[in-house]
């Protein structure tokens, strides 16, 4: 996605294009065989979801269609993980590659070694320890657990009103490959 002429302009496939991709289940399978994908196109020509699909569809709340609306669908079947794993950039990466990417992005530690050696911080640790349970040895155990976000601003004790700094330590996690996004649902009244 590049800015043109001051517009916001999508690069991908014609709608007839028959190596375009046409629907999440196709994209799925597509990051399971190259193993990690960006959303939006980067310094890899060729190499996102954004050029893959059809332009004119993005954005537009057909689920069928809209590859915005796929990362949605994608994230809640738990095939692949999708975040903000590429610079701070949302995208998807397959299950068989993620441990991969966490060590590298860990640079080799896990979360209970990265704290007590200072490498992650206090608000970032308060996440973790909502998101996952302790095994009798006292080492982190992940679990399933599905939290929205406004509920782990409130477990964290984020600072009310202070929503970019929950989102700037997310990205700090989604980073370093922790907690991956599972859905999208909306606070309910």
């Amino acid at each position: 996605m590049l800015v043109e002429n001051g517009e916001w302009k999508i690069h991908g496939l014609a709608w007839d294009d028959p190596y375009r991709i046409r629907t999440s289940k196709e994209l799925v399978n597509w990051i399971k065989e190259v193993g990690f994908l960006p959303l939006f196109g980067n310094g890899v020509k060729g190499f996102s979801v954004e050029e893959h699909v059809a332009s004119d569809y993005w954005w537009t709340g057909n689920r069928e269609q809209d590859p915005w609306e796929w990362r949605e669908i994608i994230a809640s079947q738990h095939e692949v993980a999708y975040g903000k794993f590429f610079d701070k950039k949302a995208g998807f990466i397959s299950l068989e590659w993620l441990p991969f990417f966490a060590n590298y992005r860990r640079d080799g530690y896990d979360f209970d070694s990265a704290w007590e050696d200072s490498k992650v911080n206090r608000r970032e640790k308060l996440i973790m320890d909502v998101l996952t349970e302790t095994d009798s040895d006292g080492y982190i155990e992940w679990t399933d657990k599905q939290v929205l976000t406004t509920d782990l601003k409130k477990a964290c004790r984020f600072w009310q009103g202070r929503r970019e700094e929950l989102s700037r330590n997310l990205l700090r996690t989604d980073d370093e490959n922790l907690p991956c996004y599972s859905g999208f649902s909306q606070a309910q009244e």
